[in-house]
């Protein structure tokens, strides 16, 4: 019985760990995206003086800037439930 324990103990473990390894791995390939579209955006804003267009981008900046605070939103959760087990 014991061992039977310690044997779902482990994998228990080695989920958590596959798990940690999915969650930033899925963070980063989300992230890193949104981080480029942001540069992307700050070079349209410095290359145009255009009122509707600076709209424009100001608006889907804060999109981005929306979808990337709900990724670390969702990391941030998942850590405290780490933390937690």
């Amino acid at each position: 019985m014991e061992l039977a324990l310690a044997q779902k103990n482990s994998q228990l473990i080695k989920s958590n760990q596959e798990l940690d390894k999915f969650v930033y791995s899925v963070s980063h390939d989300l992230r890193a995206p949104l981080s480029s579209i942001i540069g992307v955006i700050n070079v349209a804003q410095l290359d145009t003086t255009e009122e509707i267009m600076l709209g424009h981008l100001s608006m889907v900046k804060g999109s981005i800037k929306k979808l990337d605070g709900f990724i670390k939103d969702i990391l941030r959760l998942f850590q405290e439930l780490q933390v937690r087990s």
